[in-house]
């Protein structure tokens, strides 16, 4: 018996002396290499905008630190340069870790620790830089072509076969990481792949259900209990594209 309670004891102490000292608010620890001196801006997207979150100054050997006690709003964020050039990072759950970069902002030369949401994300991007090394030549093929070459050319398809790359990337992503961030930004920078428009009774074609169809579906991705998103560009693209480009052309403004 007072073995147990031994156990219950220790157990419990245990529970309060972790709560009491559980890490709060936010510590992001950065070194820019090629950076000795300034002030550097931590900023999230919100709408068209970017709205300033904190500030610090770098010290002399190209570090600088982002520490409040109360947490980030999730969202995406810039962590912004002396010379007002910035990259992103990703701010969820994981508030405390660090990140090394250069004053190139080459995703390959950026790199986090303890946070695996950054890191997924600096991977899609390394990732995606290395497909578009790929195909620009082949975009600058194909737009060299004349309307006769385009044809026959088979460089359409190699574009389509990197592309095909790129939507796998995604759609494995998602399978394995359902509840991840970046998950959340590549279902808001997609759009319904509409099928084929079925035929009326007589024989003819509904020359209505495209649209009809990408409007009712265009929000399906889309979890509107997730407040990460607002604070993201791709979520005003898809709003604005939505308003702009679906409803305006069904309801213009007069």
């Amino acid at each position: 018996m007072k073995s147990k309670l031994f156990v219950f004891c220790f157990l419990l102490s245990t529970i309060i002396y972790t709560n009491a000292f559980a890490k709060k608010g936010y510590s992001i620890q950065c070194k820019i290499k090629g950076i000795t001196a300034g002030q550097c801006f931590l900023a999230n997207h919100f709408g068209d905008k970017q709205y300033l979150q904190d500030s610090a100054m770098v010290d002399a050997s190209g570090k600088v630190k982002f520490e409040r006690d109360e947490p980030l709003a999730g969202g995406m964020y810039l962590l912004v340069l002396p010379d007002k050039r910035y990259f992103e990072m990703m701010i969820d759950k994981e508030q405390f870790f660090t990140v090394e970069a250069d004053t190139t902002l080459n995703p390959e030369n950026i790199h986090f620790k303890n946070s695996v949401d950054n890191q997924q994300f600096y991977d899609y991007l390394t990732y995606i830089g290395k497909k578009n090394k790929m195909v620009e030549p082949l975009r600058q093929r194909y737009s060299a072509l004349t309307e006769e070459e385009k044809k026959t050319s088979s460089v359409r398809e190699q574009m389509a076969a990197i592309d095909d790359d790129v939507k796998k990337y995604k759609e494995d992503f998602k399978k394995k990481n359902p509840t991840a961030f970046l998950t959340t930004i590549f279902n808001l920078s997609e759009t319904p792949d509409v099928p084929p428009a079925p035929k009326n009774p007589d024989g003819s074609i509904d020359s209505t259900f495209q649209y009809r169809y990408y409007k009712s579906h265009f929000w399906d991705k889309v979890n509107f209990a997730d407040a990460r998103m607002l604070r993201t560009r791709q979520f005003f693209m898809l709003s604005w594209w939505s308003i702009s480009k679906i409803w305006f052309i069904k309801f213009p403004i007069r």
